[in-house]
């Protein structure tokens, strides 16, 4: 038997310019995390597309970075199970031509600055074998996982 891991987003945090500091992150997830003690978290830094490429790396794992350190603040043994990331500026939920540090589009940009709470659902696989005789394909048990 084999298995994937399936990402389901639970919850976004957003930053100011160039900034990773935060006061609040995933109340919610922090919650879930204690009620299921064997469930995992990644926290992926993001940024707008100012700044060089090396720079946004960077400061996406230090929002990332941010976001791990409050969680495990308020709930130390959680620490193990929350995984950090970074994009950087490579996946933009709105994307902005304008660079410029006063852009009239600051909203934009805004939206672009934030670390996104995944938590991590592993999913078993039937192996086709298990099936046979059973009436069961191989996809529907696919099916019935999810």
């Amino acid at each position: 038997m084999s298995s994937v891991v399936k990402q389901m987003e639970e919850k976004r945090v957003f930053f100011d310019y160039d900034k990773s500091n935060i006061s609040e992150a995933g109340a919610d997830v922090l919650l879930l995390l204690q009620n299921n003690p064997d469930m995992k978290v990644t926290v992926t830094g993001h940024t707008d597309n100012r700044g060089s490429y090396e720079y946004n790396v960077a400061l996406g794992e230090r929002r990332a970075d941010a976001a791990k350190k409050f969680m495990v603040s308020c709930t130390p043994c959680l620490e193990n199970r929350i995984k950090t990331a970074s994009r950087g500026e490579t996946e933009p939920l709105v994307y902005v031509q304008d660079v410029s540090k006063n852009s009239k589009y600051e909203k934009q940009h805004a939206k672009n600055r934030r670390v996104e709470i995944s938590k991590e659902i592993v999913f078993a696989l039937i192996d086709r074998s298990q099936c046979q005789g059973t009436g069961i394909t191989k996809d529907k048990a696919l099916e019935s996982k999810y």
